[in-house]
């Protein structure tokens, strides 16, 4: 019952996470799209020329490539923890609970390629 109790709150905290990852996930995403970020630096700051804007417009570029390159880097340490989790819960589940957990992590993993085309084609787009 302990066992079961303790899988239920990991799997909770895990969906839950995910979750909200998620929907930061998507909502930066919708700012990137629409120039989001852009327009919320022109907005604080007030832009006094179209020389500055494009200066602005400039440093949020480098620094989008530097944040991608860091989402990369930190959904790769993610990964290794969330592989370590796995591994470690596998040792106290029994069979049937581990098929019901390789089916769960399986449509995660469809859902992130799903999600990760679509940004792709955004990307391309642009």
């Amino acid at each position: 019952m302990l066992g079961a109790m303790l899988l239920a709150g990991i799997l909770l905290g895990v969906s839950g996470t995910s979750m909200l990852h998620n929907h930061r996930a998507a909502e930066l995403q919708k700012a990137r799209q629409s120039g989001g970020v852009m327009r919320m630096i022109q907005g604080v700051v007030g832009v006094e020329s179209e020389s500055q804007r494009l200066q602005i417009q400039e440093v949020a570029e480098r620094s989008e490539q530097r944040f991608s390159a860091a989402r990369r880097v930190c959904g790769d340490l993610f990964a290794t923890q969330r592989d370590s989790m796995v591994t470690s819960l596998r040792t106290v589940l029994t069979t049937e609970q581990q098929e019901k957990l390789d089916a769960w992590i399986g449509k995660g993993q469809r859902d992130q390629k799903r999600r990760s085309r679509r940004d792709d084609q955004h990307y391309e787009q642009q």
